[in-house]
């Protein structure tokens, strides 16, 4: 192991994937036709265009001899076309399976060239802070470039997501979106969500841009799940507004329209103290305890500030599902 890590720090990317491999059957070829170029038409009238475009494009990983790949799942939300494009040119329409709003990941499938191989799922839950692994974007060995996990900590996104687990890389690579992350034994442990700023958290005086990946143990946990197009865990109650952490409090940044809180009345700039007389201190804080309401179409109240003044709103809850188009 020592030896790999050395060579590591030395060994061109082409001839790392072959080293990452235990038995070094798999080849750099190998890994670059698994992970394909994906292309995502949304609808028209879709809510997301303001925030993410009508037209999405990204990374999708073959993790199947079937046809499964797995991606990111903002890329094709919403969508009514999905075309992947393989290593040889030769490009096919892949249809959307399961879009899982709990870990952000989607399965789609598609017909493969018969030279592409899947990549297998490894398990992410014995992935250690410090590891060294390879990400890889579509494109071919160009887009294959050493990494290592910084970090693993929960992640909390303003658009109400949370990951209990996450991986947070570095170096930065800016072809993250659905870009797999490869371990030493040639497996795939990751699938690439974000690029960040600053991946310290705190930890550090130093800031340092990298990558935030969702673990594959979102995936396989859940997988006989999703193959049949279920979500991976109890639909949860949504609201429609966007956050940012501005402890002590949680500042509302941007209501979704037609969405329950927009309907009840909030504004971006609005301060959100409370749900249901509990004090939230953090986004993670407050989703456990929206989550936690009970089922979508309950009314929940919540305590903000606007410029200084108390007010309390009831919102009822709804799904995300349900608002999208």
């Amino acid at each position: 192991m020592e030896m790999i890590k050395r060579l590591i720090s030395v060994l061109p990317v082409f001839l790392l994937c072959v080293v990452l491999s235990a038995n070094a059957e798999p080849t750099a070829s190998v890994f670059a036709s698994a992970v394909v170029q994906l292309n995502a038409t949304v609808k028209p009238e879709a809510r997301t265009i303001p925030a993410l475009g009508r037209q999405r494009a990204g990374s999708a990983i073959v993790i199947d001899a079937s046809g499964l790949l797995v991606t990111v799942g903002y890329l094709v939300l919403e969508a009514e076309e999905v075309t992947v494009t393989f290593a040889d040119g030769s490009s096919s329409q892949a249809r959307v399976v399961v879009n899982d709003e709990a870990s952000g990941l989607a399965l789609l499938r598609t017909t493969l060239p018969e030279s592409v191989k899947a990549i297998p799922l490894g398990d992410s839950t014995i992935v250690g802070i410090d590891q060294d692994a390879v990400v890889i974007a579509n494109g071919g060995t160009e887009n294959a470039h050493v990494t290592r996990v910084a970090s693993i900590r929960e992640f909390a996104g303003g658009w109400e997501y949370l990951l209990e687990r996450a991986f947070y890389t570095a170096p930065a690579t800016r072809s993250f979106s659905g870009a797999a992350l490869i371990n030493r034994d040639a497996e795939l442990i990751g699938i690439g969500s974000l690029l960040l700023s600053d991946i310290s958290a705190g930890t550090s005086s130093m800031s340092q841009s990298g990558n935030m990946f969702i673990p594959v143990e979102h995936l396989r946990s859940n997988f006989g799940k999703l193959l049949t197009g279920q979500q991976s865990v109890k639909v949860r109650p949504w609201l429609g507004m966007t956050l940012k952490d501005a402890l002590p409090d949680i500042e509302i940044t941007r209501i979704a329209p037609d969405s329950p809180v927009s309907e009840a009345g909030l504004k971006p700039a609005d301060t959100l103290i409370a749900i249901n007389n509990q004090r939230v201190n953090a986004m993670a804080d407050f989703y456990r305890k929206l989550w936690s309401t009970g089922n979508a179409g309950t009314s929940v109240e919540l305590l903000i500030s606007r410029r200084g003044e108390l007010q309390t709103i009831t919102a009822v809850t709804a799904t995300r599902a349900s608002w999208l188009r």
